[in-house]
């Protein structure tokens, strides 16, 4: 029986160029081998550096331009869920506990519409080396060549610059690094992989791994390997290799970081301000244009917070207020009014006098009471994204 997984919710924006790659992260298993150092924390959230390893994943994911992104869920799901937040979708594996990530990995295959990036969750690395990966413009696989010789290592082996083989029983003579965990596949190379794993998945192959699925197809597909030897990375599986991330590869990360922040941070302004305003035009065909682009008989009210954006629609130019991090826009409004706001995706968190609004979806129906009361919308802690905000009235 092929196994199946629990969506559990599909809040991430999506609006995207038909060829970017979507991202998968395989983020179900528990980190036994961590133990006390895990402190019974899915492994996915073991801090470094201030942060989640996926977070970190996050983050080098929306610099790239790449989304949306599926985390595939179990163990601690709702943990993940709320740290994750409105950053990616979900979907459960129930059996987390007795299979391994193939089983795991199966279960996106309705999910992934095109290309995509697969990374395992407990891997921390600069990101360059998503960068070197997606360069290729291949089916590539990323490999250490300066790694690949302890006995846990998923080794590879490297024939005329093709992945010619993986598995951690590869002879040192025949291995020419290590397996990063990180792959970057086209629809057509997933449709054969997805039918390798399919089999292993029917012969209830619980222990295989999704390096199965991979080593499986090589003789039917054409695997780059790409060599990032030299970039800062590491594998979390002990306490040892979390001791090792925070203390020697934490510091040389965010070194090489904080030399761009300047740039980087101007770049990302751009990147969020530039997806909000792409969501904003989903938003106006959602809506109906006529709706958007008619001031009247609607009233867009004044914020405070935020920064003004102005989006154009047929011609109009529409104010909006646009939010990133724990930052809020509000207004004080005179009651008794109701009070439409609209965001440019779902997720946003409301208040009323510091009191959390219950509202689904991209446009939220207040109800303000009589006498004077200040409402708020602002981004749920861990969000990372850049939203636009307004309130409209009639």
């Amino acid at each position: 029986m092929m196994p199946q997984g629990e969506k559990l919710t599909s809040t991430a924006p999506a609006t995207r160029k038909p060829q970017t790659p979507q991202a998968v992260i395989l983020a179900a298993g528990k980190g036994s081998r961590l133990g006390k150092a895990a402190d019974g924390l899915p492994k996915c959230l073991i801090q470094v550096g201030g942060s989640t390893l996926i977070r970190h994943q996050l983050d080098a994911l929306a610099d790239a331009g790449v989304g949306p992104v599926l985390v595939l869920i179990g163990y601690g799901a709702d943990l993940v869920r709320e740290t994750v937040g409105n950053s990616a979708e979900f979907i459960l594996n129930p059996r987390y506990a007795a299979t391994n990530s193939l089983h795991t990995f199966y279960l996106s295959k309705e999910w992934i519409k095109g290309p995509v990036v697969i990374l395992n969750s407990d891997v921390i690395a600069h990101p360059r080396l998503l960068e070197s990966l997606l360069r290729s413009g291949e089916d590539s696989l990323a490999y250490d060549s300066l790694s690949g010789y302890a006995p846990e290592h998923m080794k590879v082996a490297v024939r005329d610059g093709r992945v010619a083989n993986m598995s951690k029983d590869l002879p040192e003579e025949g291995t020419s690094g290590e397996n990063v965990g990180m792959l970057y596949l086209s629809r057509r190379t997933l449709d054969v992989v997805f039918s390798q794993a399919e089999k292993l998945v029917a012969a209830d192959r619980t222990d295989a791994f999704l390096s199965e699925a991979i080593r499986a197809s090589l003789g039917l597909i054409e695997l780059k390997a790409v060599d990032v030897a030299g970039i800062s990375w590491t594998e979390i599986d002990t306490p040892h290799d979390l001791d090792r991330a925070r203390r020697e590869l934490w510091p040389k990360i965010s070194e090489r970081v904080r030399k761009r922040t300047g740039e980087w941070r101007a770049r990302e302004r751009r990147r969020r301000l530039g997806w909000a305003l792409a969501l904003v035009a989903t938003v106006a065909l959602a809506f109906g244009v006529a709706r958007l682009s008619a001031p009247k008989p609607w009233e867009t009210m004044a914020l405070t917070g935020g920064r003004p954006a102005a989006v154009a629609v047929d011609g109009v130019a529409h104010p909006w207020w646009q939010i990133e991090g724990r930052e809020f826009v509000g207004a004080e409004i005179d009651g008794p009014r109701a009070v439409t706001v609209e965001l440019s995706a779902p997720g946003a968190e409301l208040r009323l006098d510091g009191t959390p609004v219950v509202g689904e979806g991209q446009r939220i129906r207040v109800d303000v009471p009589a006498g004077r009361h200040r409402l708020e919308a602002g981004l749920r802690p861990g969000d990372s994204r850049a939203l636009l905000v307004r309130f409209r009235t009639r």
